[in-house]
């Protein structure tokens, strides 16, 4: 006899079927992306360097850039993950997290293995709404139980947007723009800090950070984002 609750599931599966997270289509039920958009997804596959992110599959010495931090990433920031992302900044939903949490926190795992970290950090946002980097710090903090709070830092200078400047540019304009908040001192010194983020492209803004951090007493700062911009994507 079939149960009304099964019921119930194919009659909402039919109405409401699960879609590509990228381009929409129908999928099978628990997928997340459809075949052709899983074809655009770049992970990064073996061991990263960890002055810039990227794997050592195809690593360039010459155009790496180290900063104040060392940094991991799970994908590439091209084809169907940069769609996801920017969706994701739209959103700013946990939602739209879980679509890279796994493979994120996978490689958190991995390639920090060997470090004990004390709390997660997020890049400050600009206006109210939870910025991505909270999202993915908070539940970070929960996935491997440290401690978070959204506050800890703060952007007190006004400065360009990013994305609208040149790599040069977007090197030196957030330069001493972001601080620890006054009263957070005491969360952050002497700790290991996981900084997390969406993307790293320049690392201006992770170095920021982690500066800002060592400033107020940090013991280590390691960053991790989700995606990276290999050296062909950095303009």
């Amino acid at each position: 006899m079939i149960s009304l609750r099964k019921v119930f599931d194919a009659v909402l599966s039919a109405l409401y079927p699960d879609r590509c997270a990228v381009c929409g289509e129908v999928i099978e039920s628990g997928k997340r992306l459809c075949e052709s958009c899983k074809d655009e997804v770049f992970p990064i596959f073996g061991d990263i360097c960890h002055n810039c992110g990227v794997g050592l599959d195809c690593h360039d010495k010459t155009r790496c850039r180290s900063f104040e931090a060392p940094v991991i990433a799970a994908y590439y920031y091209r084809g169907a993950v940069r769609n996801l992302i920017i969706d994701f900044k739209d959103t700013r939903s946990v939602k739209a997290f879980g679509v890279f949490s796994p493979s994120f926190f996978e490689r958190i795992a991995r390639e920090y293995s060997d470090v004990d970290f004390d709390i997660t950090v997020c890049v400050p946002s600009e206006g109210r709404k939870k910025g991505t980097s909270r999202i993915i710090s908070e539940e970070t903090a929960k996935r491997f139980l440290l401690g978070f709070d959204k506050d800890v830092l703060e952007k007190y200078r006004h400065t360009e947007k990013q994305h609208r400047l040149k790599t040069r540019e977007r090197l030196h304009n957030l330069e001493n723009s972001i601080r620890v908040r006054e009263g957070k001192e005491a969360f952050v010194k002497d700790k290991t800090v996981l900084l997390c983020d969406d993307v790293k492209t320049t690392g201006s803004t992770l170095s920021e950070c982690a500066k800002a951090l060592y400033k107020a007493g940090a013991k280590k700062v390691y960053c991790a984002c989700i995606a990276v911009s290999d050296y062909g994507t950095i303009k």
